[in-house]
């Protein structure tokens, strides 16, 4: 789910000191957000070609399976765009895979 969210007062996010070094923030009163429920798992996709930081609230956690974005790869899943279930269909063909988790102490930024 996409949405707006607009920071109460006492709420402040901000960007980690060794990010401000590679990417100036902007200051805006409200953030794009992707939540996701509790249990939720979000099958392959391609992101958009923006920045982003991945960080979960609380005590929450998240594990991220992600592949760099090779030719090999890339090809893979545009043969497969319009499939459900890709991660059963075509994630044992990906190269380069990658495991993180993020927690509300550890974030993941990409670009």
């Amino acid at each position: 789910m996409n949405t707006t969210l607009k920071l109460s007062n006492n709420l402040k996010m901000c960007v980690p000191k060794g990010l401000l070094q590679k990417r100036t923030p902007y200051r805006y009163s409200t953030f794009a957000t992707n939540l996701t429920p509790r249990y939720t798992v979000v099958d392959l996709h391609l992101d958009q070609s923006r920045d982003g930081l991945i960080q979960c609230g609380g005590k929450s956690k998240k594990v991220i399976l992600m592949w760099p974005g090779t030719t090999f790869d890339m090809e893979i899943m545009l043969d497969h765009s319009d499939h459900q279930m890709k991660f059963n269909r075509v994630g044992h063909l990906l190269q380069g895979g990658i495991i993180t988790m993020v927690g509300s102490s550890v974030g993941l930024v990409m670009s």
